[in-house]
């Protein structure tokens, strides 16, 4: 009888470690579905973070487009020193130079007839892909092209001439990055500040009189107001971006979401991508667009982070839950969301400094139109709204929305203008260069009109 509850007992004893081993290795194998699961706590999927049927396809018709000319037009390549000979004027140019210009008039001709269009359109928002990005070399030679004949008519004597071909320059600037994501845009700020640049430059010619610079000055006022809100940037990059996530998704391709780091496909697996990191895209694009277009002073604080994602106000929450720190938290450990948006909301301070520079263009042409008439620069900034200019521009990187310094120079007569700039420290109009260099104001000195 001892012998038989013993036998009993053992069986007991074996049954429960065949138990606990199933149970263990049931655990196991359930685990990694477990933490896929887990990486969804406190991350709702909140849908599309914009109306992607209102804003995912543009009306136009191929008499509004002004890309059916810019894509007719083919310039050759452009040759080296050509931006040098732009800046320095047309004596300067070599002969390869002159030849190039000569040899693409019709490209010219196509790119003035496409400059006069309203829009602009390469591809429709929603079906953003690299297919859709435009040609930057042959845009940058339309730039260029355009500049260049610019600075041959100014050298010729013909003023008038030559403004015509730099307002041709400018709005192609503003048509280049109209409906494009990030690379387009920033491509169409690189042409504005090289335009910009050289207008400020052509001012200075005393042969140019006050109604010549008073419809410069109109033009450049109402040309950019073709510049889309910086949303509308934001959108197109979000259609690219998930457009391509899809694309390898079906593909089954996934794991290749950045070509420069693939990561194992077991390993997002785990993570539960690309779930997770279409859900953190989403938050942040809807975190981004609640602010985005509001000027600087406006916005709320940036939580330091990759994702500059903007802080609640109080009272008024931001649309995107959870919380920005919780947002911050999930995407540093999401390889999709980590290609999906990057380091911040694109192009963000290369846009306000677009701004910036748009601003003190205005403030050089109006000043140079106050010279034609008065003969010197205006002493205090109120001289401006005395018919030259509607408001003195507040500073586009201020955050608190003060206005644009302004400097009369007694001594010379010349007057600096300056954006306190990205770190937001008035360092009294220490102007330079350098716009990436955070320890620089950024300005312009306006020079008295000289040949």
């Amino acid at each position: 009888m001892e012998t038989f509850r013993w036998q009993r007992l053992l069986t007991a004893l074996y049954r429960w470690k065949i138990a606990i081993l199933v149970v263990f290795c049931l655990t196991l194998l359930s685990a990694p579905f477990i933490y896929r699961s887990t990486r969804l706590i406190g991350l709702p999927d909140i849908g599309e973070p914009f109306d992607v049927e209102m804003y995912g396809t543009i009306k136009i018709t191929d008499a509004e487009n002004a890309f059916i000319e810019y894509d007719q037009a083919a310039p050759s390549d452009d040759p080296a020193d050509v931006e040098d000979a732009i800046r320095q004027g047309w004596s300067s140019a070599t002969p390869t130079i002159r030849k190039w210009l000569d040899d693409n008039r019709g490209a010219l001709e196509l790119m003035k007839a496409g400059s006069k269009k309203p829009k602009a359109l390469i591809g429709q928002p929603k079906d953003q892909s690299y297919r859709t990005m435009i040609a930057i070399r042959k845009n940058r030679a339309l730039s260029q092209l355009a500049r260049l004949e610019a600075a041959r008519l100014q050298d010729e004597g013909d003023v008038a001439g030559s403004w015509e071909w730099y307002r041709v320059a400018f709005r192609h600037s503003r048509h280049v990055g109209m409906y494009g994501a990030t690379i387009n845009r920033s491509t169409g700020m690189y042409f504005h500040h090289v335009t910009s640049e050289r207008i400020v430059g052509w001012s200075v010619d005393p042969r140019i009189d006050s109604p010549l610079l008073r419809r410069a000055l109109e033009n450049v006022i109402f040309d950019y107001q073709l510049t889309q809100p910086y949303s509308t940037t934001l959108r197109s990059q979000y259609f690219d971006t998930m457009n391509w996530i899809n694309y390898l998704e079906q593909k089954e391709e996934i794991a290749d979401i950045d070509p420069h780091d693939p990561v194992a496909p077991w390993v997002l697996f785990l993570k539960n991508e690309p779930e997770v990191g279409k859900r953190v895209i989403k938050l942040t694009y809807a975190n981004w667009l609640s602010q985005i277009d509001l000027p600087r002073h406006r916005q709320s604080r940036v939580r330091p982070g990759d994702l500059c994602l903007f802080e609640p106000v109080a009272g008024t929450p931001l649309p995107s839950e959870p919380a920005p720190a919780e947002i911050q938290h999930i995407f540093s450990n999401s390889p999709v969301s980590a290609y999906g948006v990057g380091k911040g909301p694109p192009l963000r301070a290369f846009i306000t400094h677009e701004r910036t520079r748009q601003s003190q263009l205005v403030v050089a042409l109006a000043a140079q139109l106050y010279f034609r008439d008065k003969e010197r620069f205006p002493r205090v900034t109120a001289e401006f709204l005395d018919g030259y200019l509607s408001e003195w521009p507040i500073d586009p990187q201020s955050d608190d929305g003060k206005p644009m310094h302004y400097r009369f120079d007694p001594a010379i007569g010349e007057v600096t203008v300056w954006s306190v700039g990205p770190n937001g420290i008035n360092d009294g109009g220490n102007i330079d260069v350098r716009w990436n260099d955070e320890h620089f104001d950024h300005g312009v000195t306006i020079h008295v009109p000289r040949e």
